[in-house]
């Protein structure tokens, strides 16, 4: 695979199949795979999971995967690197950063147990996803002037669609419209500060929303059937375990960028959810890209 540049914040690549390696592959980095046409099995982690014309998978660091094709596959994958994860990506000044909407997106994917891997979308989302994606192959190539805008346009417009369809899967169904509205201003709230302790403060939150603390506290838990503070903790610590398995990031520098007062903080925190220190889990379990 083609290594992105230092400065490159994702690799968009289009591959037409009749066949795929029947060995896994094991991911290094996030990428999502959009089906243009074609139709077969998509088998990862051990699961198997059927696609056809349109189908959409987000696969993480870590996964191991294969297609099983049985009508020719047009692929189109977008990798997004190292340092898009790391938020130290920026795009250029005349281009949308990708760095917020991804790192929500990575968030929701870790809260709902990372086995997210096929998106489903309403046939009218999966209609302008299609003009999107059509969009963006027509610009891989494109010198012109404003192509790569274009293209990060394209997938920002991507990426934000994926981040609605996994955040809907946070919300219980059962609950009410108002509520299901309330909840998910609260999850990108609590995504868009995690690492700002101020404002996720119980009390500076149920200002923001105008709600009691008791009520702010008492809606997310019926629609998410967690506390405020359990999602916090354990957003902070997936996103955390997240960049000593997949960055270059120090524990100094991921404790800063999520919250905790200093690097003994993490550790302790760190300690109490997975039994080791953040080195050691880093050289423990660490993924090798092939």
């Amino acid at each position: 695979m083609k290594q992105l540049s230092l400065y490159e914040q994702f690799e968009v690549r289009v591959s037409d199949r009749v066949e795929w390696d029947p060995q896994p592959h094991r991911q290094s980095l996030f990428e999502i795979i959009y089906i243009v046409k074609g139709s077969g099995s998509f088998l990862i982690n051990n699961k198997s999971i059927d696609y056809d014309t349109d189908s959409l998978f987000l696969l993480t660091p870590g996964d191991e995967y294969s297609f099983r094709i049985s009508n020719a596959t047009t692929f189109c994958m977008i990798t997004f690197s190292e340092i898009l994860i790391a938020g130290k990506g920026q795009a250029e000044s005349d281009q949308p950063d990708l760095t917020e909407i991804f790192r929500k997106i990575e968030m929701t994917f870790y809260q709902l147990g990372k086995n997210q891997f096929f998106l489903e979308f309403t046939s009218v989302d999966k209609s302008f996803i299609r003009l999107l994606f059509d969009r963006l192959m027509m610009e891989i190539n494109n010198k012109r002037i404003f192509s790569s805008q274009i293209k990060h346009a394209l997938i920002l417009l991507v990426l934000n669609f994926t981040a609605r369809n996994l955040q809907s899967r946070l919300i219980e169904a059962s609950v009410s419209r108002s509520v299901k509205s309330l909840v998910s201003g609260v999850i990108n709230y609590i995504q868009e500060n995690i690492g700002n302790n101020k404002k996720l403060y119980i009390g500076r939150m149920s200002r923001h929303f105008g709600k009691s603390q008791s009520a702010l506290q008492d809606n997310f838990k019926k629609a998410t059937k967690t506390t405020i503070r359990d999602f916090i903790i354990e957003a902070r610590l997936q996103m955390a375990a997240s960049r000593l398995l997949f960055t270059k990031m120090t524990a100094s520098e991921i404790a800063d960028n999520f919250g905790y007062h200093d690097e003994s903080h993490l550790n302790k925190s760190f300690r109490e959810k997975y039994g080791v220190s953040p080195i050691m889990y880093r050289q423990k379990e660490r993924v090798k890209p092939q």
